[in-house]
């Protein structure tokens, strides 16, 4: 008779899995972890704002319209460990980026916006 083999893994003895999780990741552990197997064992993170239009282009005698607002949203991909697999994207309303790339549209940016802002007065 062969005696009951001990399983190689015992959850019990290892102690639970700890899996290193952002702070700003808006993805719930639960969610996360019912997502790892099609994840292929990675952990999938989001976050994301919209930035809406404060002030609406203005015509003198009319009311303001308002521009459709961004949606911008981060995700990034890391192992169980929190060691980064892929590079982050960033979503501008659905639409792929990376961070370096917005980094330098907010600097053409403020060197359009600048000048504007300075000779007419208004922020």
């Amino acid at each position: 008779m062969i005696p009951h083999a001990q399983p190689r893994y015992d959850p019990d003895r290892l102690g639970p899995r700890r899996h290193h999780l952002p702070v700003w990741c808006e993805v719930s552990p639960e969610e996360r972890a019912s997502r790892l197997y099609d994840n292929e064992g990675r952990c999938v993170h989001l976050t994301s704002v919209s930035v809406i239009d404060p002030v609406g282009k203005r015509v003198w005698g009319e009311a303001p319209r308002f521009c459709a607002s961004f949606e911008l949203a981060l995700r990034t991909t890391t192992n169980p460990a929190g060691r980064e697999i892929e590079t982050a994207d960033v979503l501008v309303n659905g639409e792929e980026s990376n961070l370096g790339q917005l980094q330098l549209l907010a600097a053409a940016i403020s060197e359009l916006a600048d000048p504007y802002y300075a000779t007419t007065g208004s922020a």
